[in-house]
């Protein structure tokens, strides 16, 4: 596999330049992803949100929870990016940086990935443009400052080694134990984020189409693929029929073609910043797009094709729910667009330059307008203010006995560390699942409550970063 990636998929010529080109090209692809995202693995960044939540889990939850080969309910059952997360919750506790790190780490392999699969369809420099712009896309990356969104960074990871994996089975004339081993990893997708059952429509087109392999030895050769893809198609359709969300729950699936085509063009839209950037962003992107077209082979556009296909497949499940729109889910899908505009590069000029021009202008305007540092600075504000806010709880409450209540009030903003549970990063910070937080904006809102709570029980508030604790003042207030 580092063969083919050195040599930029070109198996014929092994040579030393030909190895040389794919250094620099790996080399290249490594800078540009550290620089423009090294602000991910600054000290400033910090949990947020439902990261407490899988924390929680990894605190409490043993080993053998992770080893569910099949699903029992129809959403956020993900053993395999649970277990990256206990993983390193062992080996770093609560160093988010060494977390950031394991997410930049990954995000740097797949934009590899990329460049590798990629390289086998198009010329060199247009499988490192895709690759360099999967590396920078801005749009596509909130799961890199979110660990709880491993299941889509890590499931993004292996959708696309299961590619590459049988990509280089079909090199070789079609191997097996290759083929196998990417039936293993399709698995393992599956059950690190659901979008990853899509991907069987990618292996087809991949075989048929882009490999141009008869149907029926391409069928017998996807055969273990197959099998994973229909057995938990099977699971997951019993579940959707047995034991389906709640209409009003968010996560709940909508199968009607217009809302699909709704949400297909709000994570489109998004990923191209159509949303922010005006009607003249949108305009210059549209007729970039449109010269572009007159430029393309049919060659060229069945990879376009093979790109857009990717976008949509990636996409997933998120298609079929209108009432959770979120940026988040653009990660995956977002290496297969930015395939598709590195497709755009030719040996012809006119080709070459509307790549280039292309790509450059997606990287380039959220740094030209501001949007890149308006991103880090929400993103740094929001984990210094949860970082203090933690450490001022944790400094008014000192220690907490097992079984503890701990009311809560004036924590803000709405991503606070308390509010997810609420109180999962206190249980994870006591190291103590028994401890129980009730939250609310002002003192006199809980007071009621805090009086008719059994003990032990606390009382903090906050005055913006700063608790304070209130139990004996809030205790008094009780009477009797």
């Amino acid at each position: 596999m580092l063969n083919r990636i050195l040599s930029g998929g070109e198996a014929a010529t092994p040579d030393r330049t030909n190895a040389l080109q794919g250094v620099s090209c790996l080399v290249a692809i490594i800078l540009m992803s550290f620089l423009y995202n090294r602000w991910l693995i600054g000290h400033e960044l910090y949990f947020y949100f439902d990261d407490w939540n899988w924390l929680e889990h990894a605190l409490s939850w043993p080993w053998p929870t992770y080893l569910k080969i099949f699903p029992s309910m129809i959403y956020n059952d993900r053993p395999v990016g649970g277990a990256l997360i206990k993983l390193m919750y062992q080996l770093f506790g609560l160093n988010h940086q060494a977390y950031a790190a394991v997410f930049l780490g990954l995000h740097t392999l797949n934009c590899m990935l990329v460049y590798a699969i990629a390289s086998r369809f198009m010329p060199r420099a247009g499988a490192l443009l895709s690759a360099l712009l999967a590396a920078t896309w801005l749009s596509s990356q909130t799961s890199l400052t979110w660990s709880a969104a491993i299941f889509d960074v890590l499931g993004a990871t292996l959708c696309l080694l299961t590619l590459l994996v049988r990509q280089l089975s079909i090199q070789r004339g079609g191997v097996l134990l290759l083929d196998l081993c990417g039936a293993i990893l399709l698995a393992l997708s599956i059950r690190t984020k659901e979008f990853a059952l899509a991907n069987i429509a990618l292996l087809f087109v991949l075989s048929l189409l882009m490999e141009q392999k008869k149907p029926g030895l391409a069928v017998k050769q996807l055969a273990p693929y197959l099998a994973v893809f229909l057995a938990y198609l099977v699971c997951y359709g019993f579940l959707q029929t047995h034991k389906p969300l709640d209409s009003a729950n968010p996560y709940s699936l909508d199968f009607n073609p217009l809302s699909i085509i709704g949400n297909l063009w709000f994570y489109a839209s998004t990923l191209l910043y159509l949303n922010l950037f005006g009607k003249w962003w949108a305009l210059a992107l549209a007729v970039l797009t449109l010269l572009s077209a007159f430029t393309l082979s049919r060659k060229q556009w069945l990879i376009v094709g093979f790109g857009v296909l990717g976008f949509a497949a990636m996409l997933g499940p998120t298609l079929l729910i209108p009432k959770h729109r979120d940026e988040l889910y653009l990660y995956a899908p977002h290496f297969f667009l930015a395939i598709s505009l590195g497709a755009v590069y030719s040996k012809k000029h006119a080709g070459k330059a509307l790549s280039v021009l292309l790509c450059v202008s997606i990287f380039a305007v959220p740094l030209a307008t501001g949007r890149y540092l308006d991103i880090v600075t929400y993103y740094s504000t929001l984990g210094m203010t949860n970082q203090k806010q933690l450490q001022s709880a944790q400094a008014a409450l000192g220690q907490v006995e097992r079984g503890t209540t701990v009311f809560v009030s004036g924590a803000k903003p709405i991503y606070n560390p308390i509010s997810y549970g609420p109180g999962a990063s206190l249980r994870v910070v006591y190291r103590d699942m028994s401890i129980k937080a009730v939250e609310g904006e002002t003192p006199d809102a809980l007071q009621a409550r805090f009086c008719a709570a059994t003990q032990p029980k606390r009382f903090i508030d906050f005055k913006d970063e700063t608790a304070t604790d209130i139990t004996a003042e809030r205790t008094a207030k009780c009477g009797g």
